[in-house]
């Protein structure tokens, strides 16, 4: 990526971003553990269908229903407080590979 090109597109990732986290917020609601706690019940069913899918026998234990909560739960707040978009690095090696292939067409 030529160097005059790296802050228009580090602005455009800071508003996809902005973009992504707000309407996940928007989805999820007050917090995540309640959006979670919301989806309870579908989360089980899910889990049932996949315990069935695999062949397992029984329902799932409460703690495994727990382990996934807290897990989805995690998730989410990362999603919501984190970078979404893969970081991208800038070399002075592939402006170089960029500026070679230039030079040979």
């Amino acid at each position: 990526m030529p160097n005059n090109v790296i802050e228009l597109y580090k602005r455009e990732a800071q508003f996809t971003e902005k973009k992504a986290q707000d309407k996940l917020a928007k989805l999820v609601g007050p917090t995540a553990k309640s959006f979670v706690e919301s989806k309870r019940e579908e989360i089980k069913q899910n889990l049932q269908k996949t315990y069935d899918r695999v062949g397992r026998h029984g329902s799932p234990s409460e703690a495994a229903v727990e382990e996934l909560l807290v897990e989805i739960e995690e998730r989410i707040n990362n999603a919501l407080n984190s970078s979404i978009l893969a970081p991208v690095t800038y070399t002075e090696f592939s402006e170089s590979l960029c500026r070679v292939s230039q030079e040979t067409v």
